[in-house]
């Protein structure tokens, strides 16, 4: 399932960043009515880091799960420029943020 258009726009507020669930959970392997719990209970966890230099202007949101990562590109005006999502797998490494895997 695809976010309608209008799903493709994130809201900057005061205390953090709206995001339609539906943008998010299909790349985390989830229903769009399960991700609001899921953010609260801490299951999905969520970066958000300003661009420098040349991404100046543009945020990177990364929301993480166990096995799988969503990643929006978005303009300060809250449009989303790029999306991206990974499954890592479900072995024991995946439950880790991707920096804190030891590589073979």
């Amino acid at each position: 399932m695809q976010p309608s258009n209008q799903a493709l726009h994130v809201e900057f507020e005061a205390d953090g960043v709206a995001v339609d669930a539906a943008l998010i959970a299909e790349g985390l392997g989830l229903r769009p009515s399960s991700v609001p719990a899921r953010v609260r209970d801490g299951e999905i966890r969520a970066i958000c880091e300003p661009g420098i230099d040349a991404d100046t202007g543009l945020y990177r949101l990364t929301f993480f799960r166990p096995g799988h990562r969503v990643r929006l590109i978005v303009g300060s005006d809250g449009t989303v420029r790029r999306h991206s999502s990974v499954t890592f797998g479900n072995g024991p490494a995946s439950n880790r943020h991707p920096a804190q895997r030891k590589i073979p």
